[in-house]
């Protein structure tokens, strides 16, 4: 999938947006595991981009969106499994 200015940006302030919420405690555990459900789609859809891409500048840019975004789950993850 071969992704648009718009829609990278889109992901940007997506994942922008939930490390703020997640710094600012702003989850309770159901909304945190739909959020994660989601993080981990959108993962994927940054890895299936970075293959795709023909553009050696665009898939440095989504493969760092993709290390940013698995540095929210990872903090989901945790503050999840703090809260069981």
């Amino acid at each position: 999938m071969v992704m648009n200015k718009a829609e990278i940006q889109s992901l940007v302030d997506y994942i922008t947006d939930l490390d703020r919420r997640l710094s600012d405690d702003e989850f309770d555990h159901i909304s945190m595991q739909a959020e994660l459900s989601r993080l981990r789609q959108v993962i994927k859809l940054l890895m299936d981009a970075t293959f795709e891409s023909q553009d050696k500048h665009e898939k440095v840019k989504l493969a760092a969106l993709e290390m940013y975004a698995r540095g929210c789950k990872d903090m989901f993850e945790e503050s999840l499994a703090m809260r069981n």
